[in-house]
């Protein structure tokens, strides 16, 4: 209650989320890790990799990364773990060029 009051006093309207993200798989706790990777799909804007290393889609807790468009929340590629357990996705980072 007291950031919105703070935020009315001061003039500032209440900051509301740009997208929403749901994971593929039930359990898959995605969005464990996030990361802002720069522009993946040419648009202009960076994009984000979000990490779940239970998704089960290729083996169970292989792990998922997901690449999402930071424009509009649009899914540009999914990268899967390529062995039960390998967890794929518990971290995610950005590496330079």
């Amino acid at each position: 209650m007291l950031p919105l009051l703070a935020a009315a006093l001061l003039g500032f309207a209440p900051q509301q989320p740009l997208h929403t993200y749901a994971g593929g798989s039930l359990g898959g706790s995605f969005g464990t890790s996030v990361c802002v990777l720069g522009d993946v799909d040419g648009d202009g804007k960076s994009d984000l990799a979000v990490g779940a290393p239970f998704d089960d889609s290729h083996g169970e807790n292989a792990g998922a990364v997901r690449i999402v468009s930071g424009v509009n929340g649009a899914t540009i590629r999914t990268l899967y773990g390529s062995a039960p357990g390998e967890r794929f996705g518990h971290c995610v980072a950005a590496v330079g060029s």
